[in-house]
């Protein structure tokens, strides 16, 4: 549902056809992909954990997952600036 929303989303809200998004719109959207990547988010962290022992490797482990963290939020912050919203680079606002 997301993949679909998204390809959707490209065709038709981005600054190139400048097509204001509606306010409702947007804050769905950003609802949508924040929680589709926290589950990645929590799904690559688990991953981190399970693969490595925290009890030797803990400096690791902390590494690994603050770069993930980092990685995927930047990730959806970028896409969000790239909408045409009422409030300009509604990424760096979220």
């Amino acid at each position: 549902m997301i993949k679909f929303a998204t390809v959707y989303l490209d065709k038709f809200t981005h600054r190139h056809n400048k097509q204001v998004l509606e306010d409702d719109l947007v804050v769905n959207l950003v609802r949508a992909i924040v929680w589709y990547h926290s589950k990645g988010k929590l799904r690559t962290i688990e991953q981190i954990l399970i693969e490595n022992n925290i009890a030797t490797r803990q400096e690791e482990i902390t590494r690994k997952v603050r770069n993930c963290l980092e990685e995927r939020t930047q990730i959806y912050l970028d896409y969000f600036n790239t909408l045409y919203t009422n409030i300009a680079k509604v990424g760096n606002v979220y």
